[in-house]
C-alpha cells in the first residue's frame, strides 16, 4: 500500500502529531463543535447487509465512472469498497485518483480525506487512518465535531488508552450524548460492529475514568 505518497512526510508527521497526540491547548480551549458537510455517513455503503443493494450501490458507480472516469466522489465509493474486500492496492489508486480529480476544491478533498480514513481504520491501518483524517482536519480550518471520538478509536485500538480516553472526554464536552448508553447507541446506529465494538471500549474505559 502506497499511501504515504499522498501527503509529504514533513506535513505527514505533524499530521500523526496533531490526531495521534490527544488534545491539546488549543482543542481545549475550542470544542470540536463545527459542522463539517464533508463529513457524512453513506449508510449503504458502509453498513448494508444485503447483497443485492451493495451490488446495486456498485453497478451505479460503476455506471458514473464510465460517463466520467474521473469523478472524485465516484472513485471514493470505489475505493471504499475495494478496502471492504481487501483490494487494498486497487483501493488506494482510486483515492488518490479523487484526490487528484477533486483539484483545489477543499470541500470535495475533505470529503475523500475523511472517507479514506475510515476505509483505512477498517483495514486495521490506524496511523494511515490517522493521517487521512488529520489531512481532512487540517483543511477544515477549524474544529470539526467528528475528530476527538474519531481519533479515540484509533488511538484505542493502537493501544493509546489514556489518549483515547481523554480524546473521548473531548468528544463528550462537545456532543454530550457521547457520554450515555443510549446516546452511544444513537451515535452509532450505522457504524459496523466492530467499530461499535471499539466505540464501546473506549467509552467504558472513560465511564471508569471519571467515575466519583
Amino acid at each position: 500500500m502506497r499511501f504515504a505518497r499522498l501527503i509529504p512526510f514533513s506535513l505527514a508527521a505533524v499530521l500523526i502529531c496533531a490526531l495521534a497526540g490527544g488534545t491539546s491547548a488549543a482543542d481545549a480551549a475550542a470544542p470540536f463543535t463545527d459542522a463539517d458537510p464533508a463529513a457524512r455517513y453513506v449508510p449503504l455503503s458502509i453498513t448494508t447487509t444485503e447483497a443485492g443493494a451493495r451490488r446495486e450501490r456498485l453497478r451505479a458507480v460503476g455506471r458514473m465512472l464510465a460517463r466520467n472516469p474521473s469523478h472524485p466522489i465516484a472513485l471514493t465509493e470505489r475505493g471504499f469498497q475495494r478496502h471492504a474486500r481487501g483490494e487494498h492496492d486497487l483501493a488506494e489508486a482510486d483515492y488518490a485518483a479523487a484526490l487528484v480529480a477533486a483539484g483545489d476544491d477543499t470541500l470535495v478533498r475533505r470529503r475523500v480525506l475523511w472517507s479514506h480514513g475510515w476505509a483505512l481504520f477498517n483495514a486495521g491501518l490506524d496511523q494511515p487512518a490517522l493521517l487521512a483524517w488529520g489531512e481532512a482536519w487540517r483543511l477544515h480550518g477549524g474544529q470539526p465535531f467528528w475528530v476527538p471520538y474519531t481519533r479515540a478509536l484509533a488511538q484505542w485500538r493502537s493501544g493509546q488508552r489514556d489518549a483515547a480516553v481523554a480524546s473521548w472526554g473531548e468528544a463528550v464536552r462537545a456532543m454530550p450524548e457521547w457520554g450515555t448508553d443510549e446516546g452511544l447507541v444513537i451515535r452509532t446506529r450505522y457504524w459496523p460492529r466492530a467499530q461499535f465494538e471499539t466505540a464501546s471500549a473506549v467509552y467504558a474505559a472513560w465511564q471508569e475514568a471519571n467515575r466519583p
